[in-house]
């Protein structure tokens, strides 16, 4: 039997008790010495089933109990309560809950007036000169049975399950969730329910599992598992950390084209194409022509050569340093794009500010590329923005050639080449016809100056227009 079963056992008993001395109390005005050291001599077996502890638990229990004897001791010399009365309430102060007692005295003495009214009322009708005796023993019990059955839990508080604290999901943890403070906490944890691979609170430290990624799904108040988690630098810790259906791709760069090193894990970026376009000058003395182009936009950095983490100084600074890789989190799409893009030119980081994302947020969802369901809750409003924000972009690039930057390059720049317009025609009942009626094959004339298209049906003219 445990020990909740007991509490209850003891509670129903003292119960019974109550009930007995209630109507001995009214049949005879008397309650037996004998019932009020049962109640008594049950109360440390109470104590010991709910767990109260000797100091200060017990102490206070006992303290109660000989403050109400010497208060009612008095009561009884002034004889305004009967001896059994006083014994009561006094086995029943080692029960009762200090919290609770004096809900007990106020519905004791309620009960104890409206008995005394009516007895004092029934003993005037008959006429009796004896003294007026209140079985108060019923008051007594009935504060008693009310403080029981309005808060049985307070009596027998349920215990908190004995065993060391081991870490718990305070949420849904799906893979590649990144863990945070507020991700996970200790909590009390059954001792024989325990397993080895928690982690328990004095043994590990919970800072150090800061910035891991979840590579097996974890419910809300599931223990963490060390086999469910994966740390920077650890195998696996890349394939966790991508998001669903993104890929890593890695790129060369160096102190110029990599911002210098001040490109750290989780920065967002732009990726900037550097090429040489080959010149069309009709004279034959261009020169080959520059030309950077954006290409993508809003990239996640993974990885800054094969570290996963930033690194800080023994006083909480980051290191700045120098890499020659950079893994970024992309698309299977864009993951082709970087490839190609690899072979055309050289690739340079454009480092991103926090607050692009939130203005590409409102964008997309002025555009109508991001849509949030009416009636749809705030966990999944926050999850449908944080997948926008942390969404690539291959679209809307933007390009720079040389002659924007200087004029010597601007004489590379491709000129346009004079192209004939077509044969002026003429409309007749039997549609277009060339401006020579004699022959057909003959070559239309070249003119000059501007010309205006004019298109009917699926038939477009040039029609030469004044100098």
């Amino acid at each position: 039997m445990d020990d909740a079963s007991i509490q209850y056992g003891l509670l129903a008993a003292l119960a019974i008790a109550l009930l007995v001395a209630a109507f001995t109390d009214l049949r005879s005005r008397q309650i037996a010495n004998w019932l009020n050291a049962a109640i008594a001599l049950g109360a440390p077996l109470f104590w010991w089933a709910s767990g109260l502890s000797l100091w200060p638990g017990v102490a206070i229990q006992l303290g109660v109990a000989a403050a109400c004897f010497a208060i009612l001791a008095v009561l009884f010399a002034l004889r305004a309560m009967g001896g059994g009365d006083v014994k009561l309430l006094t086995a029943l102060a080692l029960w009762i809950p200090p919290t609770q007692f004096l809900s007990l005295l106020i519905v004791m003495a309620l009960v104890g007036g409206l008995l005394t009214i009516v007895f004092g009322a029934w003993h005037v009708a008959r006429r009796q000169r004896d003294r007026l005796a209140v079985p108060y023993g019923v008051a007594i019990a009935i504060g008693g049975l009310w403080v029981l059955a309005a808060a049985p839990q307070a009596a027998a508080a349920p215990q908190e399950p004995e065993g060391p604290k081991v870490l718990v999901a305070q949420r849904a943890l799906p893979i590649g969730t990144i863990i945070t403070a507020d991700a996970v906490s200790y909590q009390l944890w059954p001792k024989e329910m325990v397993q080895d691979a928690y982690f328990i609170d004095g043994e590990s430290d919970m800072n150090t599992l800061l910035g891991t990624v979840v590579r097996h799904p974890i419910t809300a108040g599931e223990p963490v598992t060390q086999g469910s988690l994966v740390a920077p630098g650890d195998r696996g810790f890349l394939a966790a950390a991508l998001g669903p259906g993104m890929r890593a791709v890695t790129v060369p760069v160096s102190a110029k084209t990599g911002v210098g090193g001040f490109v750290f894990p989780g920065d967002r970026v732009d990726l900037v194409l550097t090429q040489t376009v080959n010149a069309r000058d009709s004279g034959g003395g261009g020169q080959p022509l520059k030309a950077a182009e954006t290409i993508l936009r809003n990239i996640r950095v993974l990885a800054t050569d094969q570290s996963t983490e930033t690194t800080h100084t023994p006083d909480g600074k980051t290191v700045v340093r120098d890499f020659r890789t950079v893994t970024l989190e992309v698309t299977p799409k864009i993951a082709e794009k970087v490839a190609v893009a690899q072979t055309i030119g050289t690739l340079s980081l454009s480092l991103r500010s926090i607050a692009d994302n939130q203005t590409d947020l409102e964008r997309a969802i002025a555009s109508g590329e991001v849509n949030v369901p009416e009636g749809a809750s705030k966990a999944e409003e926050e999850k449908i923005l944080r997948t926008a924000l942390s969404r690539p972009r291959d679209g809307a690039s933007s390009f720079v050639t040389g002659g924007d930057v200087s004029r010597f390059q601007r004489s590379s720049m491709p000129r346009a080449e004079a192209v004939p317009p077509p044969a002026a025609m003429a409309y007749n009942n039997t549609g277009f016809n060339s401006g020579n009626s004699g022959s057909r094959s003959a070559p239309a004339p070249v003119r000059t100056g501007p010309v205006v298209n004019v298109t009917r049906g699926k038939t477009t003219v040039a029609v030469p227009v004044g100098k």
